[in-house]
């Protein structure tokens, strides 16, 4: 496998690759995340996540020195059998698939997975959307995904702000906005679905009606919809709704959030 535990990492390297330009297929000789961190400090800033601590996943470092996700998936399983299926030919090769891309599956003589990830961002507050371009670059992308995944027969079932991720890795919590300037416009940005430990399959082409959850009774394929609604409204526009009422005046600047 070639990757390397966070805890057994010294401090600082010079030796981080640049980002990729095409951060679903990425070269040996480019990172997955674009970042804002110098490259020096770089593996003194990386740290365990605590987003889903019930998972069962691991951080750590491959060979080239990039920043991964090693996760034990169990075996069979709905996850197993999507991620398969998201990272293999010939959805893989479509550009609406924005799904985490699996790296390498690794086999294991017990009855899980582990599945290799690149590690992305947080992608609400680190920091927000400056202006309303990329606030809607991001709804179309999450939107044409996920109708990729329905055309497909694939139900992500846990669409939330955490499950959602941009391929850059930052340390500030919000830049000042501007009307003309985003940081995520001056990369190749997108944006990937992870953690799907509670996915559903269906035959690819099932209509909305049938795509239903034995359990619950509700059509899982509407609820992924009505939760990605949900998650565009809270980070889109609650949250800049309240950062007018804020006493921060750089959060206050509305113009500069609402212009395009």
């Amino acid at each position: 496998m070639g990757n390397v535990s966070y805890e057994t990492l010294g401090k600082g390297d010079d030796n981080i690759p640049p980002a990729a330009l095409d951060p679903f297929h990425p070269t040996d000789t480019e990172n997955f995340a674009h970042h804002f961190w110098p490259p020096k400090d770089l593996l003194s800033a990386r740290s365990s996540n605590s987003w889903q601590p019930a998972i069962e996943i691991c951080f750590a470092i491959d060979r080239h020195q990039r920043s991964v996700v090693l996760k034990a998936v169990p075996d069979p399983s709905p996850e197993l059998k999507v991620l398969r299926m998201l990272s293999g030919s010939p959805l893989r090769e479509d550009k609406r698939n924005r799904a985490i891309p699996v790296l390498e599956f690794v086999e294991t003589a017990h009855d899980f997975v582990i599945a290799i990830m690149p590690v992305w961002g947080i992608c609400w507050d680190s920091p927000p959307c400056g202006n309303m371009k990329t606030r809607g670059e991001l709804a179309m992308k999450r939107g044409e995904t996920l109708q990729f995944f329905h055309e497909n027969g694939v139900a992500h079932g846990d669409i939330h702000p955490f499950n959602i991720v941009i391929n850059h890795v930052d340390s500030r919590k919000f830049s000042e906005p501007t009307a003309q300037y985003d940081f995520r416009d001056s990369f190749n940005c997108e944006y990937v679905y992870i953690d799907y430990g509670s996915a559903h399959t269906f035959p690819p082409g099932t209509p909305a009606e049938k795509a239903l959850n034995e359990i619950l009774d509700i059509d899982l394929f509407a609820a992924d919809i009505y939760n990605l609604g949900k998650t565009l409204e809270r980070e889109n526009f609650v949250r800049l709704i309240s950062n007018m009422a804020t006493s921060t005046l750089i959060r206050r600047d509305i113009r500069a959030y609402c212009r395009r």
